[in-house]
């Protein structure tokens, strides 16, 4: 075999080597379907919650948040599926606390570590989470 169709040869697998490597990565990332949260925040009388942000953070580190409207609801979407943690912002020493979580009949109260309040669980994909009722109420605040 003559060394120029040898050359053409591994030049040709050398292009297609580089093209496989280049483009697996773009077809092996699943399209994973995203989740939602929607709900309503509320505080200690039942009255709606205006102007709250409301935060999820994914465990891939990605961020997705939402504000109340004059209604108290709110709605999260385009969620990472996998562990989650739902918290008001700003994260740091909020105005206001969670009290308590109601899922589909289910109350869940939070992970206290202060001056943080969250809630922590994990959403399959897919998932789409209604009628969520937040109880909040104003941190209590002393200075003196």
């Amino acid at each position: 075999m003559p060394r120029s169709l040898i050359r053409r040869y591994f030049l040709v697998v050398f292009i297609g080597i580089v093209a496989i490597v280049l483009t697996n990565p773009l077809c092996g990332f699943a399209q994973e379907v995203t989740s939602m949260l929607s709900g309503r925040v509320v505080n200690t009388e039942g009255s709606p919650v205006s102007d709250l942000k409301i935060g999820i953070q994914s465990g891939n580190g990605t961020r997705e948040h939402s504000q109340t409207d004059l209604a108290g609801h709110f709605s999260i979407t385009d969620i990472i599926p996998g562990a989650i943690r739902l918290e008001l912002l700003p994260t740091f020493n909020p105005d206001t606390e969670i009290l308590t979580l109601e899922i589909g009949g289910l109350t869940f109260y939070p992970s206290n570590m202060l001056p943080f309040t969250w809630f922590a669980f994990e959403l399959d994909s897919g998932v789409h989470v209604e009628n969520i009722v937040i109880t909040t109420q104003p941190r209590m605040r002393i200075r003196g």
